[in-house]
């Protein structure tokens, strides 16, 4: 039988977090882009209450790919080097990707049950 008292509802979300926060990671995954694979291997999920889950990456250029960037020049040298030891004048515009807001809309369309 169910229990349909208010501990038994936040029990009941408490465990589909781990769940939402899966589904949240493979999604995420699966909208981002790979160029080396760096970006997809490291989204991973986090708890950080009993009921809230984090879903993200680390990586400091995440943001970029996700939401794109402008020209970028280099400032106190002559060239811009980069993560493969090539050196360029400068690094043209990134469109945004919008991996991490489509992984929020494609949640928000899906249902959950227990």
């Amino acid at each position: 039988m169910a229990d349909w008292t208010i501990s038994g509802a936040i029990g009941a979300l408490e465990a589909l977090g781990p769940k939402i926060a899966a589904v949240g990671e493979s999604t995420m995954k699966g909208l981002a882009p790979s160029r080396s694979g760096a970006l997809r291997g490291s989204i991973h999920t986090e708890q950080q209450g009993s009921s809230t889950w984090w879903v993200g990456t680390d990586l400091y250029y995440a943001y970029y790919v996700d939401q794109g960037r402008k020209d970028v020049w280099p400032i106190r040298a002559r060239a811009l080097r980069f993560e493969d030891g090539s050196f360029h004048a400068h690094a043209g515009p990134a469109k945004a990707q919008n991996f991490a807001s489509r992984t929020a809309t494609a949640l928000n369309a899906m249902s959950f049950s227990l």
